[in-house]
């Protein structure tokens, strides 16, 4: 591996000869030059400089001053050079441009700085406390990887590149015993980073963009179909107990509500008319999307029942008590029934009514169709064989 450091005088269209030209250094790591030069703030008369000698011709204080300025540039270049060389770092022309640049800077180009940076800057004000506490999770286990697995205090940004993100990965898995979804949404948290860094001008690429991360094999969707929804809410349960959490339950499965959108629902602040239709207005949760849903009869039945207050009590009670309402009712695999069952069954049940897949996904509160398409894959793929076998076309 080789370094070579070349200065040059920039000539200028129009720029006479008696007017001082500035030099720039030409950087090369193996032959392969930066992608910019990088100015010196020192410059010349044409005919003071010599290229060959690189220097400033001259014995006056002011050419010494310039060419001690020179090799000053040169010397800071090849110190970072031999920096990286020696803490086997990855190196490149770019690498040590950016370098050298970093340090006129105030604020360290570093990962953990500028994680921080891009939560308080950039997600901050558009998430949940919620969500917030999850980054600042990712930050505190970001943080004990590099200073008990890496003996460092932080890492530039430039030395994460995708097979640092990998072994990072390896660690939140096998260290951590993160499952791989859970692994991917922690790495691809610290590539926004980088994004982050690339738009704020301090990183000149995201090396990583095109890595892929393996995850866990999607597990198929757990829903309530019409028959089992009917068995559910006709069974006559033995206790009032019983019987609250499942007019919850069912509210959430005609509503696609998840569970804290269920427990602070308000009439007064969430329900809307609108040409003689009455909508649920609510921001979800994990999207912050605005979504309007229609009120169904069967979810407008039962919250007549209650004067439009649901009794919803906690998620871990609800879950207990709707697999015991569910092994009451005579369903199979009723230990599988958590409240979250009960916004998947929505979506179930409009796609099999015959609801178009961009309607149910605004009612879902999803920020892209793809994202629906995605969890209803196979559930949508077999919408679509009923759909044409109703139309004699298989």
């Amino acid at each position: 591996m080789s370094i070579v450091i070349n200065f040059r005088l920039r000539t200028k269209k129009g720029l006479p000869k008696t007017k001082p030209h500035y030099i720039y250094c030409r950087l090369r790591v193996n032959g392969v030059p930066v992608r910019s030069d990088l100015a010196t703030h020192v410059s010349c008369l044409p005919h003071e400089w010599d290229s060959k000698a690189q220097r400033i011709r001259g014995y006056s204080d002011h050419v010494r001053e310039q060419n001690i300025k020179l090799d000053k540039f040169k010397n800071d270049l090849d110190s970072i050079y031999n920096e990286l060389r020696r803490y086997e770092k990855p190196i490149s022309a770019e690498i040590i441009k950016q370098i050298y640049l970093k340090k006129l800077d105030p604020t360290p180009s570093t990962l953990l700085v500028y994680f921080n940076l891009y939560v308080e800057n950039e997600q901050k004000d558009r998430i949940k406390d919620s969500t917030l506490r999850t980054w600042q999770s990712r930050y505190n286990v970001l943080q004990e990887y590099i200073e008990k697995g890496l003996k460092r205090k932080d890492v530039d940004l430039l030395e994460v590149t995708p097979k640092w993100l990998m072994n990072y990965q390896k660690y939140l898995v096998k260290q951590k015993a993160n499952c791989l979804n859970h692994a991917a949404r922690a790495v691809e948290s610290i590539m926004s980073v980088l994004d982050y860094a690339v738009v704020e001008e301090v990183l000149p690429y995201n090396s990583t963009v095109s890595l892929e991360l393996p995850r866990d094999e999607r597990k198929k969707i757990k829903y309530l179909n019409k028959e089992q929804l009917e068995k559910l809410s006709s069974c006559p349960y033995y206790c009032e107990r019983l019987q609250k959490v499942v007019d919850c339950f069912l509210v959430q499965c005609y509503t696609g509500m998840a569970y804290n959108e269920l427990f602070y629902f308000n009439p007064s602040e969430h329900l809307e008319d609108r040409n003689g239709i009455t909508y649920i207005i609510i921001y979800r949760g994990k999207s912050t999307e605005l979504c309007r849903i229609p009120l169904l009869p069967q979810a407008r039945e039962i919250l007549e029942k209650y004067n439009y207050i649901l009794p919803v009590i906690t998620n871990q009670k609800m879950n207990d008590f709707i697999k015991e309402a569910a092994k009451v009712a005579g369903l199979k695999k009723w230990e599988e029934i958590t409240t979250h069952v009960g916004r998947k069954t929505c979506g179930c049940y409009l796609l099999n009514a015959g609801v178009r897949i961009e309607v149910v996904s605004k009612i879902l509160g999803h920020k892209s169709v793809k994202t629906t398409e995605t969890f209803y894959a196979e559930l949508f793929t077999e919408s679509i064989s009923d759909d044409l076998r109703k139309n004699g076309l298989i």
